[in-house]
């Protein structure tokens, strides 16, 4: 099965790329993005105000077929929001606490997949 990160990401793709609706196609999708995060028991995302402008031109990006802004921009965010999350659930793992959130370990590998990739281990 495919990880719930990059499930995020496509359902976001799919929203901007099709644009369901005349109206509320972004709220739309950042519901459709936090229902698949709360569903695999990820921490929920809200690109807020600050990065507004970098948003909208992502999704600009993806409206021309370029994908890859939105999901960076996604990724970045996400990260951004919930860098400690990481180091906490380490903390938990290393102190026996994790074993009642079995979720907490996918979480953390598939962090640690994303630092390698950002050249963060």
């Amino acid at each position: 099965m495919a990880s719930p990160l990059w499930a995020l990401l496509i359902s976001q793709i799919i929203s901007v790329a099709i644009h369901p609706f005349t109206d509320g196609n972004g709220r739309v999708g950042r519901a459709l993005l936090n229902f698949v995060l709360r569903q695999n028991g990820y921490p929920t995302l809200y690109p807020d105000l600050v990065h507004r402008e970098n948003y909208l031109d992502a999704i600009e990006e993806g409206n021309k077929g370029d994908y890859k802004p939105i999901i960076e921009f996604l990724y970045e965010i996400y990260l951004a929001q919930h860098c400690t999350i990481y180091d906490e659930t380490i903390k938990k793992i290393r102190s026996g606490e994790a074993k009642a959130f079995p979720n907490n370990i996918r979480l953390v590998e598939e962090f640690r997949q994303i630092r390698i990739v950002k050249g963060k281990k």
